[in-house]
């Protein structure tokens, strides 16, 4: 997680409390998806943030759940460098709760964008750190990411990529594409 201290002063976090569960103080929304929205949380013992993905259970359907189960499935099994931590998953009556590593830097499509583009040095270095995530994804675990877009791809304080939304994830194995969960 990152500290408090670490973060730069382009990067202050408002602290706009919502609620507190599990030592995590949930704070403003940085994001949304289909199924969640994401927040910023402080672990309260530490002062260290992470992003607390937010799902609504009670607005999930059937298939909608499965994908979910299959993404905490991916993050449970997964351990790279390039690949977004998940520390914790908490649940309570109405909400599934994922605290993941905090990528303070936003989206690779927001970096990309503001930029009009990447150099060519950017783009290898880029390149060489999805595809390690993705060859330790195939080679180890026999899985395939299968909604990869920038808007998935996360960049941390200290400019690395860092694959997340494992939603539609699949496994393969004897040439067989196989989804799981």
């Amino acid at each position: 997680m990152e500290k408090e201290e670490e973060k730069g002063s382009n990067e202050a976090v408002k602290e706009k409390p919502s609620f507190v569960i599990d030592d995590f103080e949930i704070l403003e929304q940085i994001g949304a998806g289909a199924f969640s929205h994401v927040h910023i949380a402080k672990h309260i013992p530490t002062g260290c943030y992470c992003a607390a993905k937010i799902i609504e259970l009670p607005h999930l359907k059937e298939d909608e759940f499965i994908g979910i189960m299959r993404e905490v499935s991916v993050f449970m099994q997964a351990d790279h460098p390039n690949i977004c931590n998940l520390y914790r998953l908490s649940i309570t009556e109405d909400k599934l709760i994922f605290f993941m590593e905090y990528a303070s830097r936003g989206t690779l499509l927001e970096y990309v964008n503001s930029r009009g583009g990447l150099t060519e040095f950017e783009a290898q270095r880029y390149f060489i750190q999805i595809f390690s995530a993705l060859r330790h994804l195939h080679i180890y675990y026999f899985l395939v990411h299968r909604d990869l877009k920038l808007e998935n791809i996360l960049i941390d304080s200290k400019g690395n990529m860092k694959l997340t939304d494992f939603g539609l994830a699949g496994t393969y194995y004897n040439n067989i594409m196989r989804t799981f969960v």
